[in-house]
């Protein structure tokens, strides 16, 4: 429930050449207190992975376990079900604590398991405050140069305070006098992110203790999901018997000098008009990402031994505390792109926009939640640069219009033909080893596989190209001067053809028993994701039509 205040006061104001416009915005964010609720986890959450029992243990030559199989005991092979008899009475002495002689066979095997209990009320007031000065400055009639500087003061609650957020802009547009259908144009500017208040509510709930949320790691993440329900009863206090082991538990923190998020956006581009017709351009663009907002895990574990709970409860960097999961705006990107497009306005029955676009983003973050923790080790976040997962190296895209029209046939009379192609290459995706091989404990394991000995870099996989042509057949009657009965049939991915969606691949390459990795073949230095691989795609052919009247 939230009550929003905005008030915005901007000015223009001409004087000569110059046209100087200012202005403020001020928006505020005002919550009724008791009547926002964040509930983390109250229905609890399993988490199922792949299980290999020698990286867990560090003891060689035993099973490993596929998602699945973890999850459903019909999908165990004799070899496995054999091996889980024998664990159950072995596992205690691993893990101390642990009931023996658990039907593990039988039960299911969650890699992890979560649940919180607590009182989720809180509220989150904000203040976001901007002004801004810019000048239009026309030097002379081929000239003009913009020049402004904005500036940005937000305050959340429970947010770190940081000021000077300081943006200049600035740009030029300049036609030469001897070739007056040329122009030339670039900018140069910095833009600031605002606080994700969102952050704050779970920040707030898990450091003052009104919730908590113990994270139970395999082999007692197998004891909530056995009982009645799949979880714990639904409480605001801790169930009898689980205590909140803070070694064995999950926070949110701050990093304490956390700076707003923004980034540098250069353009220049080169325009021509031929006849007043055709439109040429050739654009470059740069945006530099700094301070970027994103999640790591500051304390994992750094000394493991052969025992799982000692090594969760004394190996961490912190000994004290478990798993910290600390915002921080401590990373960045880079993004070139080079767009050459035409255009050809209507003229002669039809007209044509058309785009190529060759860029690369490179950086070492994505946004925060479950992808942000696919990292081999969070206390080297060098080692994570590489391609963006949206990366995509080349677009095309091509789109026009025909007009099919023939007064003297009634058929073909008001029929309008029209058109949009694309075409892009794959996009990255990242290969994941499915076990914990440094044995710092992250859950889900974030670490990649291996290759000669050394972990492969992030997003090093490539996924199939998106090629998509729709169309659209319009029929426009005049019945009257003042109505119009209008037609249309629209057909989206025309030919069905099978789109991959990059985001629904299966990533996880499993070591064999020896070890070894059975990594996908390679194209230009990256691993193309199999057929047998592909778990999602977009749409198929999709028709509509209908009938628009107007009058």
């Amino acid at each position: 429930d939230q009550r929003f205040y905005q008030f915005v006061n901007n000015l223009s104001l001409t004087r000569g050449r110059h046209q100087i416009k200012f202005g403020g915005d001020l928006f505020i964010t005002d919550p009724p207190e008791g009547k926002s609720a964040l509930p983390f986890i109250p229905g609890g959450l399993a988490v199922f992975g792949p299980l290999n029992f020698t990286a867990l243990t560090g003891i060689p030559n035993l099973p490993s376990f596929t998602a699945l199989e973890a999850f459903d005991s019909n999908l165990r092979s004799p070899t496995q079900l054999a091996f889980l008899t024998a664990a159950a009475a072995l596992l205690p002495n691993l893990a101390p604590g642990l009931p023996a002689n658990l039907p593990l066979a039988q039960l299911s095997l969650p890699t992890a398991y979560t649940q919180g209990f607590g009182d989720p009320n809180v509220v989150i007031k904000s203040k976001f405050f901007a002004v801004f000065a810019q000048d239009d400055f026309k030097v002379r009639r081929n000239l003009l140069i913009k020049a402004g500087v904005r500036y940005d003061l937000n305050r959340s609650r429970f947010v770190p305070k940081n000021n000077g957020n300081v943006a200049p802009r600035l740009a030029f547009s300049y036609s030469p006098t001897k070739f007056t259908n040329l122009r030339l144009h670039a900018s140069y500017g910095l833009f600031f992110a605002v606080p994700v208040t969102g952050v704050a509510v779970g920040v707030n709930l898990l450091t003052t203790g009104r919730v908590k949320v113990p994270v139970i790691p395999f082999p007692f993440s197998i004891i909530p999901f056995s009982l009645p329900g799949r979880k714990f009863p639904d409480s605001v206090t801790l169930p009898p018997g689980v205590s909140l082991v803070p070694q064995l538990s999950q926070t949110t923190t701050y990093e304490p000098n956390l700076r707003s998020s923004y980034t540098q956006q250069v353009n220049f581009g080169v325009n021509y008009f031929l006849k007043n017709k055709y439109a040429f351009s050739v654009d470059y663009d740069f945006v530099r990402g700094i301070r970027l907002f994103s999640t790591r895990n500051i304390n994992p574990v750094i000394r493991p031994t052969n025992s799982l709970t000692d090594s969760l409860i004394n190996g961490r960097v912190n000994t004290s505390q478990g798993d910290i999961q600390q915002f921080e705006s401590a990373f960045d990107s880079y993004f070139h792109a080079l767009t050459i497009s035409v255009n050809k306005r209507f003229d002669q029955r039809f007209s044509v926009l058309a785009s190529y676009t060759f860029s690369k983003l490179i950086d070492n973050v994505l946004d925060f939640g479950t992808l942000s923790r696919e990292v081999v080790d969070p206390l080297n976040i060098r080692q994570e640069r590489g391609l963006g997962v949206i990366d995509t190296r080349s677009r095309f895209v091509v789109s026009g219009i025909l007009d099919l029209g023939y007064k003297k046939n009634v058929v073909l009379n008001g029929l309008q033909l029209s058109s949009i192609v694309t075409l892009t290459s794959g996009k990255p995706y990242n290969l994941l080893a499915g076990v914990d091989l440094n044995r710092n404990f992250d859950n889900p394991p974030g670490d990649r596989p291996l290759q000669n000995g050394a972990s492969i870099g992030r997003n090093a996989g490539i996924t199939p190209g998106f090629a998509n042509i729709d169309m659209r057949l319009t029929k426009i009657f005049n019945i009257k001067e003042n109505f119009k009965l209008e037609g249309y049939v629209e057909a989206f991915n025309l030919f069905n053809r099978v789109n991959i969606d990059p985001s629904a691949i299966a990533r996880v390459f499993m070591p064999d028993a020896q070890g070894n990795f059975n990594l996908p073949a390679k194209d230009g230095g990256r691993f193309i994701v199999p057929p047998e691989r592909f778990r999602g795609a977009f749409a198929p052919r999709q028709i509509q039509f209908g009938f628009r009247f107007s009058f």
